[in-house]
């Protein structure tokens, strides 16, 4: 079995060309330099070597040209092995997010929370709902942001917050604050599918033979249709509302009467997995969620985040 001192020894003959130089390298005499490499040969099974006359200069033969890229690939992994103590310095969190939470709400949490935990290697990955429970199960994330209860073998869900839902517009069209949605012209809705329940009220109340004349999977898409046409309207999460107030101000927002259910958000972990980093997740959202008019708070807040 090939050691580190073998291929050291060989890739220092094979760097220098001198059995002389290679013993100086190694701090060793050329006899013993000679001699573990007549073992090494052995071990191999064939010459990697030729001497030239004299015997101080040697020559890679195929088998040791050959060789000598497996002995690169061993030191490189030895080193990657001496590496592991430090990798486990580093942390890997993953976190799932699904919808357009991690567009409005989330960028200010990351940016706390790797500011404050420097050693974790954090990723964040974006889908659905379903896709965000499919990896929480299977391993594939710690934490996930979802939109949706649903039932999943070990996987466990906790509501974070509740936001209102709101009348998105354009501030000079002719919509006004306590619209109920009946008053409203479907032809200039801007439908996004928030939610199984948001869809379900949609067509409940607003009648499933009125097809939106537009339907975007994400609200920042919508904006053209606002400037271009000032009786746009969208309903969206308060959240979400205020985000793109901030984007474009020719929007606003108004409350509605008799509107859909305040849309819910939650956290989900496998059941009884919840590590460290996940509460302290939760403590800088918890920290930016309260300084956020309009969202109703519901994960607990143990202590705040240092």
């Amino acid at each position: 079995m090939f050691s580190f001192s073998d291929m050291d020894l060989f890739l220092a003959l094979a760097g220098t060309g001198s059995f002389t130089a290679a013993a100086s390298k190694l701090n060793t005499t050329q006899s013993a330099v000679s001699r573990r490499l007549v073992q090494l040969e052995r071990e191999v099974g064939c010459r990697l070597v030729t001497r030239s006359r004299g015997g101080r200069q040697i020559l890679l033969t195929p088998s040791g040209r050959a060789f000598l890229s497996i002995a690169e690939r061993y030191m490189e992994l030895w080193n990657e092995t001496k590496a592991l103590p430090q990798m486990n310095l580093h942390i890997s969190f993953t976190l799932e997010v699904a919808g357009t939470v991690g567009e409005y709400i989330l960028p200010q949490v990351l940016h706390r929370f790797v500011r404050a935990e420097p050693n974790i290697f954090f990723t964040v990955h974006r889908g659905d709902s379903q896709q965000c429970y499919e990896r929480m199960a299977n391993y594939r994330a710690d934490m996930g942001i979802v939109t949706e209860e649903q039932y999943y073998p070990k996987v466990e869900s906790h509501p974070i917050f509740s936001v209102p839902m709101v009348l998105l517009a354009n501030r000079h069209g002719s919509l006004r604050p306590g619209m109920s949605p009946r008053e409203l012209n479907m032809e200039k809705e801007v439908f996004v599918p928030w939610t199984a329940d948001f869809s379900q009220w949609h067509t409940t109340v607003l009648g499933g033979f009125l097809t939106p004349v537009v339907s975007v999977w994400a609200p920042h898409v919508a904006q053209p249709f606002f400037s271009s046409d000032p009786d746009t309207w969208m309903i969206a999460p308060l959240s979400i509302a205020k985000a793109m107030e901030k984007l474009d101000a020719a929007l606003t927002w108004y409350p509605l009467e008799q509107g859909p259910a305040d849309q819910t958000v939650y956290y989900i972990v496998r059941a009884g997995e919840r590590s460290e980093f996940v509460g302290r997740f939760l403590q800088f959202l918890a920290q930016i969620l309260t300084e956020t008019d309009g969202i109703h708070l519901l994960v607990g807040k143990e202590q705040k985040p240092g």
